[in-house]
């Protein structure tokens, strides 16, 4: 379930030099540096002022003096199978060695297969591995046990793991279809959903054909064909790396017919969502008086957003309509008090922390409860956060979200509705206006999808989101399509029946990863 992911190993230059010059043999030749001059008495006032590289450097390149060397690199290191390249950069600058890299590619040499527990694996069990649930309660041990056997076999110096910092991940599932036709039919309707909690800006999709992509500042998500995917990316390596063997380790005709009935959801959750992840959810969840100060903080929130929604609807008015508005809708107060508070805690929150692979002491207390300072107005602070089992839950969990949010089905007849809505009235006391519900829902089984029923009505807003809230009391949603005539709308499970029975009887690879095998999971 764990694809891409990216890791910076901090303080090399003061822990890991050996390590780094092996990556640096291969790159001896890509190294960029940039160079200056300086008396050396005056650079050692600098370096002594500063007492530390990047902040002297920089001191240096702003007065244009200086005799400096910022050297960084960047390169490619095969895994030991030889059949998958990861990108690497080495930044003295900033003292750190970054790692690009797809997980399953690194153990199995392609994506197509997720990195999860297979019939090869000694836990593998047919009937629990298909589901999603159970996949994303061994995820989390499974990443951690991998990055603790990756990091000590690609390093001859023993990596300190409050060194080792996480700064993306992608998660990922792949849906099986029954073909290639099924899968892109499946993807088109797929692009006519608004995806849910999206501002303006952002609810559209960006549609490329055999992809559709959501962006936002903190993360993006997207759904495509695999197949198309696989063609464009990984089949020449494939087919470059059987030559090279000669041997044919990749099936690729099986692969890419498997490929095609594929449709891959895939989450790139970045720094600011992994922050947002983090502050929200796991940051001090057990003190007391943090969540007071968070709910006021989210009082206070909702307060300025409603303000701000007034001044935006009085900023396309004019004159006594303007006015009018103004009476009906006035601003709610917020004290200097609160102004200030959330100044604080905004800054408190917002502030992106290093996601290590471990943390000391002070990081757990900091990261647990609110630290006062007696007789003192200064706050601590704190930049690392553990990267632990809780917190990569958290991202599987909006990948389980995201891949409910792009299920379909289909519209029910209007009869069925019209059962639907006299069933509910008679058992509630605030009844559906069942006339007018029957009537949009004709028109909304001729257009064929809510958004095309909202386009010809032309109804506001309001009124269109007062229609998609009474229909989902009947269970009835914007995931509910009437496919064109003559077509029959797929019903995929989101499961992985299909993709663990294609590799029992296919068995796409020549053999299965032995350097890099799943480990066990007890010893996590």
């Amino acid at each position: 379930m764990i694809d891409t992911i990216i890791l910076r190993i901090h303080n090399i230059a003061e822990k890991y030099r050996r390590s780094i010059k092996v990556f640096e043999m291969d790159v001896a030749d890509r190294m960029k540096k940039e160079i200056g001059f300086v008396k050396t008495s005056e650079f050692e006032a600098i370096k002594k002022k500063y007492n530390d590289s990047t902040r002297t450097i920089n001191s240096l390149k702003l007065n244009r003096t200086g005799q400096f060397l910022v050297q960084s690199a960047t390169g490619n290191k095969k895994s030991h199978s030889g059949n998958y390249e990861f990108r690497y950069s080495i930044n003295w600058d900033k003292n750190y060695l970054e790692l690009n890299f797809s997980i399953p590619k690194f153990v199995h040499g392609t994506n197509l297969l997720m990195y999860i527990e297979h019939f090869w694996d000694r836990d593998y069990k047919y009937s629990e591995n298909n589901s999603l649930e159970y996949n994303m309660q061994k995820a989390p041990k499974l990443l951690l046990s991998f990055l603790r056997h990756f990091i000590k076999m690609q390093f001859i110096d023993p990596i300190d793991l409050e060194d080792v910092e996480i700064t993306r991940i992608d998660v990922c599932w792949n849906q099986v279809f029954k073909s290639w036709s099924e899968a892109l039919y499946y993807l088109q309707h797929q692009k006519k959903i608004r995806k849910k909690h999206s501002r303006e800006e952002e609810g559209l999709p960006i549609d490329y054909g055999t992809s559709l992509m959501h962006a936002t500042k903190r993360y993006s998500v997207k759904i495509y064909h695999k197949g198309s995917e696989y063609r464009k990316h990984d089949l020449k390596q494939h087919l470059k790396y059987n030559e090279e063997k000669g041997i044919h380790y990749f099936k690729t005709e099986k692969l890419s017919k498997f490929a095609d009935r594929i449709l891959r959801y895939e989450i790139t959750i970045r720094s600011a969502e992994l922050n947002y992840l983090f502050k929200h959810n796991i940051f001090r969840n057990t003190s007391n008086m943090f969540k007071l100060d968070y709910k006021r903080y989210l009082k206070i929130s909702a307060t300025k957003q409603r303000n701000d929604s007034i001044s935006k609807k009085i900023g396309t008015l004019e004159g006594v309509e303007q006015n009018v508005y103004r009476s009906l809708h006035p601003y709610e107060r917020i004290t200097k008090d609160e102004r200030d508070f959330y100044k604080y805690f905004s800054k408190l929150m917002n502030k992106y922390p290093k996601f290590m692979m471990k943390e000391n002491d002070f990081s757990k207390r900091y990261n647990s409860e609110n630290i006062v300072l007696i007789n003192s107005r200064e706050t601590l602070n704190c930049d690392t956060a553990l990267f632990s089992k809780e917190f990569i839950a958290l991202c599987l969990e909006k990948l389980a979200l995201f891949i409910k949010d792009f299920q379909l089905d289909k519209l029910p007849e209007e009869e069925k509705v019209s059962t639907k809505i006299d069933r509910y009235n008679n058992f509630n006391r605030h009844k559906l206006p069942k006339e007018a519900m029957v009537k949009f829902y004709c028109l909304l089984l001729s257009s064929g999808s809510f958004k095309e029923a909202a386009r010809l009505s032309r109804f506001s807003k309001a009124t269109l989101y007062r229609y998609k809230y009474r229909f989902k009391k009947l269970g009835i949603s914007e995931n509910h399509i009437k496919p064109e005539d003559g077509f029959e709308l797929p019903n995929p499970k989101v499961n992985l029946n299909e993709y663990h029975a294609f590799l029992i009887n296919e068995h796409p690879l020549k053999r299965k990863p032995v350097i890099y095998d799943i480990p066990r999971i007890d010893a996590v």
